[in-house]
Order: C-alpha cells, then structure tokens, then sequence
C-alpha cells in the first residue's frame, strides 16, 4: 500500500471516530444549560444571565494541559474579535492550584479576551457528559442547548458555520 492510501485511510478511520465520539457527547447532554452561578478567572460572580446577552452563545469546554485546547486559543481569540460578543469559556482544571494563571498566561498570549468562567456544582452533569476536549455546544439566549456539539480543536471558519447552524437550529 502506498503512502497515499495509507494518509487516506487513516484520514477516513479518524473522521469515524470523531463523528462518534461527537454523536456519544451530544446523546449525553442535556437540552438545557444548568442554571449555575459561578466565578470567573478574576473572582467575579457570572450567572446563566449571561446567555441573555447574545442570541446564541458559544461554551468552549476546555483546560490548561490540553494541547488542542490551547493551540486553536488563538483561533477562539480571532472569532470573539469579530463577533465581539456570544463566547464563554469554562476552564475545567481551575480547581488545580496554578490553573488560573496558567489558563490567564495562555489566554494573554493568544489574546483572547472572552469571558472565562470556573465549572461551578450545578454544571457538573453536564461536564461529566463530555468524553474528550475541546468540546464546544451552543446555547440560545434562553440557555436551550441548540445545533451540533464540537469535540476537537478547529478553526475560527469551522466554529463561524457551526455557530450559523446553531443559529438556524433555533430559530428557524
């Protein structure tokens, strides 16, 4: 077999397994996001008030010793600038001592400056429903969780469709 068919299809057997590890996430998630109150990285208070500001929302699930996580950062960054509003992140290992400036280091150097919030008590059934991160799901302003869930890193174009058809899911 030459190097293309094997590239090709390692390619195919990966887009499978993302595709089902994608369909495992989104059968474990619940319609709704939880009502939570929690911190953000700076100490402050946010509440689930917080989906009202923008018609959908996107939740990047993600941590401080995830690769993809912290590469597609800059990618995150790009899309929060040219929507300048509708994305939250929740940084899973904030309760690991070092995190936060870590996750604040990270956050600086790809100048993503998207609100950023610790995994509060009434978000846990949701965060043990996700199998890999990054994972990002989509929520209306009401916090109904609409359009497809996203496992994996991707870029700000890939993110932009997913958000449309979030988009779409909701109010169409």
């Amino acid at each position: 077999m030459n190097t293309k068919k094997i590239f090709t299809v390692l390619t195919a057997l990966l887009l499978i397994c993302a595709a089902a590890v994608t369909a495992a996430v989104a059968a474990g998630l619940p319609k709704t996001f939880p009502t939570f109150s929690t911190k953000n990285l700076e100490g402050e208070t946010v509440t689930n008030s917080i989906f009202a500001q923008s018609e959908i929302t996107m939740i990047n699930f993600w941590a401080t010793w995830c690769g993809p996580c912290v590469m597609e950062m800059p990618e995150l960054a790009q899309m929060y600038e040219e929507l300048g509003e509708g994305m939250v992140g929740v940084l899973l290992d904030a309760d690991d001592r070092g995190a936060i400036d870590k996750a604040k280091q990270i956050l600086t150097k790809a100048g993503a400056d998207f609100p950023q919030l610790r995994p509060s008590r009434e978000m846990s059934s949701l965060i043990n429903s996700i199998v890999a991160i990054p994972t990002t799901i989509f929520v209306d302003s009401n916090g109904n969780i609409v359009g497809q869930t996203v496992v994996g890193a991707r870029s700000s174009g890939e993110y932009m469709r997913a958000r449309l058809a979030a988009w779409e899911a909701a109010y169409n």
